[in-house]
């Protein structure tokens, strides 16, 4: 189904965002290429866009999130202030540590700049999910 970009019409907006609450993908264009779209908080329809894509898996997809009320959490957890890093690093650890004792199955975490101590969070970060990393 194509959708005018010029004046896009609601009804079959609709059609692919029912689509994807359904845990479907739709295909849109950007400005080079045609990239899939999914509800990349549906671990299923995210497997669909790796297999159509035929993506192995420790190739991270970007997804992106409408506001940060989107996140399903029943845990917040935090490290502590992006602005003071060596409490976040410091804090890292003993959150890890927890996550393990509570077997947490899904991290949400906001990423900071990779430079310096943050770079080391960060990839401290990537390693504890195993490098499965939705960027939102």
């Amino acid at each position: 189904m194509k959708v005018n970009a010029n004046q896009p019409e609601m009804d079959r907006i609709r059609i692919a965002a029912e689509a994807i609450r359904k845990g479907g993908i739709v295909a849109f264009p950007t400005e080079t290429v045609y990239g899939l779209g999914a509800d990349a908080l549906n671990s299923e329809a995210v497997k669909k866009i790796f297999v159509a894509k035929r993506r192995p898996p420790d190739n991270p997809m970007i997804g992106t999130l409408p506001s940060k009320s989107t996140y399903r959490a029943n845990v917040v957890k935090s490290l502590g202030s992006r602005k003071n890093l060596t409490t976040v690093a410091r804090n890292l650890f003993r959150l890890l540590r927890e996550f393990d004792e509570e077997k947490v199955d899904m991290i949400i975490a906001e990423g900071i700049t990779p430079k310096g101590l943050g770079l080391a969070v960060m990839n401290r970060l990537r390693k504890a999910v195993g490098f499965n990393i939705i960027k939102a």
